[in-house]
């Protein structure tokens, strides 16, 4: 993907059609954005960019459930976006229990790529990801997974290192495997809509859960299959420079979020967070407001993690999972110990040695 892209997430729908035992947002389930006003936001996001020197608009379809907007919603859109102002590449993340031939067939000829949420093997995934009545949904995913493939429509996972996975990760490498498909780890978070605090994992066994991913991939070569973000974290190493967004020196000059109650915020995983209503000038407004110039100048302020080994790469990690944990949104990242952990491993398999 082009380095020097801008980033927007779109949450068309507040609501979801799951219940994940773990889940972080605050839904807002009579919220829904239509496809005129997402497409307005577009363009003035494409145009921002475009005349800010970026090359590329990624566009990220999440939620809640993204594909409860309806295929109406999505074709609409993916019909006019050749018209914005900068070339984009879209992605739609979803639980995939709504997917089926239709928005199979859009999405293959949209060329749109389809990230699916599952957390690998059937009693890992069943433990936490459970439908509104608690009931299982691996097999449901896993069929949704073979319609991928029969439509020929490209798609990653995405997979969430709960306390249900921690020791399983070769186990859960070789599931993806097997399905021949790249995937990406994103930790537990501290939920704000009663979420069940057994799910979450410490950032020291977080950073032994990568560590663990990190030693299956290697071993598996040369039949590997990606992982995110460790590929990033290798490259990082190996470079000297951070590709994550949540490791770059700021997030509050390249990132929007849209909320489907028609708010922009920087980053969608922010719930309350700098919050403006959309229109025609609200991405310079949004960057303008103080919790934006926070942002921006958080790295300077976070003097602890100046003299690490890993500042070049890591800049005190992602500012939403400080809020997440209660602490200041310009503090340093909790999961710090798992960043070390798994860049010192790196350099050690690199043969660069490791310390922190």
């Amino acid at each position: 993907m082009a380095d020097n892209a801008f980033t927007v997430t779109i949450e068309p729908v507040a609501a979801c059609n799951l219940d994940c035992r773990y889940c972080y947002s605050t839904l807002q389930p009579a919220a829904i954005l239509t496809a005129e006003v997402a497409l307005r936001a577009l363009r003035s996001i494409a145009a921002y960019a475009a005349d800010h020197g970026f090359d590329e608009l990624h566009c990220i379809w999440h939620g809640g459930e993204p594909l409860l907007a309806g295929i109406q919603f999505f074709e609409r859109i993916f019909s006019d976006v050749s018209r914005l102002k900068l070339p984009q590449r879209h992605f739609v993340q979803t639980n995939g229990l709504l997917l089926d031939r239709d928005f199979c067939r859009l999405f293959r000829d949209s060329n749109i790529s389809v990230g699916v949420s599952i957390d690998g093997p059937r009693d890992i995934h069943d433990t936490f990801r459970v439908s509104s009545g608690g009931e299982p949904t691996h097999s449901k995913v896993m069929d949704a997974i073979e319609l991928l493939r029969k439509y020929d429509v490209s798609f990653g996972c995405v997979a969430v290192v709960s306390s249900a996975m921690l020791g399983r990760e070769r186990e859960v490498y070789d599931f993806f495997r097997s399905l021949g498909s790249g995937f990406r780890i994103n930790p537990v978070i501290p939920g704000r809509a009663g979420s069940d605090p057994s799910c979450q994992v410490q950032p020291a066994a977080y950073g032994a859960a990568l560590i663990r991913f990190f030693d299956a991939w290697v071993a598996s070569y040369p039949e590997q299959v990606d992982i995110s973000p460790l590929d990033s974290y290798l490259a990082a190493v190996a470079g000297g420079q951070p590709s994550e967004c949540q490791h770059k020196l700021t997030c509050a000059d390249r990132t929007v979020g849209i909320k489907s109650d028609g708010t922009a915020t920087i980053c969608a995983r922010f719930q309350d967070f700098s919050l403006v209503r959309l229109g025609p000038s609200f991405v310079p407004d949004l960057f303008a407001t103080a919790d934006a110039t926070a942002l921006q100048a958080r790295a300077s302020l976070i003097e602890e993690c100046h003299s690490c080994i890993n500042w070049a790469i890591c800049h005190g990690g992602c500012p939403q999972n400080a809020a997440a944990f209660g602490r200041t949104a310009s503090g340093k990242d909790p999961f710090c110990p798992a960043y070390k952990a798994i860049f010192a491993h790196i350099r050690a398999a690199l043969g660069a040695g490791a310390t922190a």
